[in-house]
């Protein structure tokens, strides 16, 4: 990848023109102190939905693993090695169903 000395120089003009006209702005924007001019921060859709899909992903561990009895964690997965562990097909196909619906 090349990297051309200008590039930072474009990007800063172009920046500066999406300031220079607040009305264009969809993002919140606050006065800069020392210039008067208009400072925009935006996140993305992708950025946001990562975002929640973190906090649910730290919420669903933090609650697992603090009902988590060790010896039914141990009897569970001696019935996985074993095949003896069976999950009725309905509470699948619900589980599913709530997913997708949820």
């Amino acid at each position: 990848m090349e990297i051309k000395p200008t590039a930072g120089y474009n990007i800063y003009k172009a920046n500066m023109r999406n300031t220079s006209n607040p009305e264009n702005s969809s993002a919140k924007s606050a006065p800069s102190a020392a210039t008067g001019k208009m400072d925009t921060i935006s996140i993305s859709a992708q950025g946001a939905q990562q975002k929640e899909a973190a906090k649910l992903t730290a919420a669903i561990t933090k609650e697992v693993t603090a009902d988590a009895d060790a010896a039914k964690i141990d009897a569970l997965k001696k019935a996985v090695q074993n095949g003896t562990y069976h999950i009725p097909a309905e509470k699948i196909a619900q589980a599913i169903l709530n997913g997708l619906f949820a």
